[in-house]
C-alpha cells in the first residue's frame, strides 16, 4: 500500500515522466536533460522496442512460436515464478 501511494505521489508532483525515467531505467537515454525530455523518449523507447524486434525477425526470417504465459509457464512447470512476474508488472 506504501509503495502504492508513493508511486502516486511521484506522478502527481512530478509527473509521468520522472516515474517512467525512475522505473524503466533500461529503456532511458544516457544523456542529461530534464525529467520531461527524457521521460518522452523513455516512452518512445518502450512503444517502439517491441515492433523493431518483430521486424529484425521477419527481415532475419527467424520463425517463432508465440506461447501465452500460461502454456509458457506450465511447459517448463514454473507457475510459481510466472505468478511472481506478474505481480511486479502489475504493482508497476
Amino acid at each position: 500500500m506504501d509503495r502504492n501511494l508513493s508511486i502516486k505521489w511521484l506522478v502527481i508532483k512530478s509527473g509521468i515522466e520522472k516515474y517512467l525515467v525512475k522505473n524503466f531505467e533500461i529503456f532511458t537515454p544516457s544523456s542529461a536533460g530534464n525529467y520531461k525530455s527524457l521521460g518522452y523518449h523513455t516512452k518512445k523507447g518502450i512503444n517502439e522496442i517491441f515492433p523493431i524486434i518483430s521486424k529484425l525477425l521477419i527481415l532475419l526470417k527467424i520463425k517463432i512460436k508465440i506461447v501465452s504465459a500460461e502454456q509458457f509457464s506450465k511447459k517448463m512447470n514454473i507457475q510459481k515464478n510466472t505468478k511472481l512476474i506478474k505481480s511486479y508488472f502489475d504493482k508497476y
